[in-house]
Formats: structure tokens, sequence, C-alpha cells
């Protein structure tokens, strides 16, 4: 009995020492996922380039940070009352003369708190990316990375119609590259919250032509049933059924039982 009750605490505090190592929710094998390409072609301190996915598995951003002193980065989403960590895979570092270096845990470092993700890049000088599951159509991120600040939304997407979408905070620049569209902050603080609402341009003009032909279909049906209310009083009167208040009512009678 005291054999078995050791071994279940030596698998307990095994199981322990690995969540902790890699934190609760980050997996080495996605952490480790060499197959997937980032854009290390950009000035901006801060870049994250959306992408679609299937219906089942969500979209996801690809950040790109830009390693200057701090090597730790910390994702996070914000809750009502707190926040929130946030699920990242295929975690990369670009050293200055172009090499790319995949995830390793003796190099790197990733924890995932519950409240935060934390990142820690190998060097203090470099490019860190990290790609960040996210729900359909929609962004939401907050970071402790400071400086200017670039959102792509994936090819052929929105986000500026006001009822279909939403890009904050405000005071972006707005550049269209070809099929994409993409936001700029020059100047973003730490902790400051990214989210875009965006829409396949497609979609956009779908639902105006939805609308449109709704409101058409509104418009013909009350013009119909007035016109079927017109000719249904104009039977009545040919029927003699429609009274005339003037052939009854001159004004000057009492009421009935009153005069």
């Amino acid at each position: 009995m005291n054999d078995r009750l050791k071994l279940a605490t030596i698998a307990v505090l095994g199981m322990a020492l690995l969540a902790g190592c890699l934190g609760g929710g980050l997996s080495e094998d996605t952490l480790t996922d060499g197959e997937t390409e980032y854009d290390w072609d950009t000035d901006a301190n801060v870049t994250y380039e959306l992408e679609r996915g299937s219906v089942f598995s969500g979209d996801s951003a690809k950040a790109v940070f830009q390693i200057d002193g701090d090597r730790e980065i910390e994702l996070y989403r914000r809750a009502i009352t707190n926040t929130r960590s946030v699920s990242i895979e295929a975690v990369q570092f670009r050293h200055p003369d172009g090499t790319v270096e995949q995830y390793d845990p003796e190099r790197f470092a990733a924890e995932d708190t519950g409240r935060e993700t934390v990142v820690q890049a190998p060097e203090e000088e470099g490019q860190l990316a990290v790609t960040v599951s996210t729900r359909p159509r929609q962004f939401r991120l907050a970071t402790t990375a400071s400086g200017s600040v670039e959102l792509r939304l994936p090819p052929d997407h929105g986000a500026g119609d006001l009822l279909l979408g939403s890009v904050s905070p405000r005071g972006s620049s707005t550049e269209q590259r070809g099929n994409q569209t993409v936001y700029t902050w020059d100047d973003m603080s730490s902790g400051d919250r990214v989210a875009a609402n965006y829409y396949l341009t497609r979609d956009r003009v779908l639902f105006y032509s939805l609308v449109v032909g709704l409101g058409l279909v509104a418009v013909g049906v009350v013009a119909y049933f007035r016109r079927r209310l017109a000719a249904l009083r104009e039977q009545r009167a040919e029927d003699g059924l429609e009274l005339d208040p003037d052939e009854y009512d001159d004004g000057d009678d009492p009421p009935p039982g009153f005069g």
C-alpha cells in the first residue's frame, strides 16, 4: 500500500513539474510547429497578420514582435474583471543575420499563467513570432509590447463598414496593399488592446443587396394591401354598405335620446 502511495505521489509530482515547465494550456508539440511561415519583412514594432481558418478551427493571428533589450512578451485578452491567457503555437525567433530559430525549451521560455501567456525570446535583439488562436472574423489581443502596431486583415476582407465591422483603438491610418487592408497605429503603449471585427468583402455586397431586396419587397407588400383596401372600400360603396357620414350627421342634431 505504501509503495502504491509513493508511486502515485511521484506521478502527481511529475505531472506538476511538466505543467510548470510549459505552463497550463501550452503544448511543446504545437510550440515547435516548424511548418508555419512568418512575414519578417516589417518595420512595425508589432505586426498582426490575420488569417481565416475553417468553421471548426477558427481564425488565427501571426504576431511578430521586434525584440530590442526586453526579451519577454506577455499576451492576454481582457475579461470583465481580469485578464485571460491566450493559446499560442509555432514560436520562432529571427536573428539579426536572418537565421530563424524554432522553439526549443532550452533556449525559449513559455508559460500560461491563466491570466496571461508569457513568452521569452532566446536573445535580446531580433524578432519573436507566435501564432495566436482567435474567434472567426474577430480579433482581440493586448500585449506588453509598445510602439508602432500594424494590423493586416485577411485578403479580400474589410472592417470599415459601421454595421458589419469595426477596428479599435481609433486613430489608425488605413492602407490598401493589393487585396489586403492594413491598419497602422504609430505609437501604442504597453497593455493597449487591438480589436477588429472583419468581414469578407463580397459578404458586404450580399448583405446590402439583401437589405435592398427586402426593402423593395416590403414596399411592394404595403402598396398591394393599400390597393386591396381601396378596392374593397369601393366595392362596399357600390353595394351600399359603405356609410357616408355626411348623410347622417350634419353637425346640428343632438345625439340620439337627447333631442
